[in-house]
């Protein structure tokens, strides 16, 4: 007869798991340093708390340190003073993921709605102003939204929505 060991050719499944969940759970933790590293939460806070989150803050921030578009409005949104930003990324014109705070329902549509500045962006290749504010009805939020988008290529964007009263 055959162990359980020989069957599923594994000394120990629960073992196995484990690990799989301590690589992840190693690289959460190395990516939380990185950021940290690269972009300091104590400073990021100077910049948010001197007005509202937009694209141009996001430049800013990413220029003066050296950081990336992407990670730094990740970083931005996730620690906004506001807790009323989205940020949005689309790949292919469909939503890959996003970072919630405080208007996450706003992340319900898999695809940009039409006539936002994703959707301008995918269906020109460019978009004729980087960021505005607009009523957000076809967001389908009543009141005002600032949008801004930062275009990584043809393919991918990453939209920022901030809730505007």
């Amino acid at each position: 007869m055959h162990d359980t060991e020989t069957i599923f050719g594994c000394r120990n499944i629960t073992e196995n798991f484990n690990y799989r969940q301590n690589i992840v759970e190693t690289e959460r933790e190395a990516n939380t340093f990185a950021s940290e590293l690269l972009l300091p939460q104590e400073k990021i806070n100077e910049y948010l708390k001197c007005g509202e989150l937009t694209i141009d803050l996001v430049k800013r921030i990413a220029t003066d340190f050296g950081s990336s578009l992407t990670s730094t409005a990740f970083k931005c949104v996730e620690h906004s003073l506001s807790e009323n930003d989205l940020l949005i990324y689309y790949k292919n014109k469909k939503k890959s993921w996003f970072v919630p705070n405080g208007i996450s329902y706003l992340s319900n549509y898999d695809t940009p709605p039409i006539g936002s500045l994703a959707d301008e962006y995918f269906a020109n290749g460019t978009c004729k102003e980087s960021s505005r504010v607009i009523y957000g009805d076809m967001w389908n939020y009543e009141g005002m939204l600032y949008e801004g988008i930062i275009g990584i290529n043809a393919d991918e964007v990453i939209l920022l929505l901030s809730a505007r009263y």
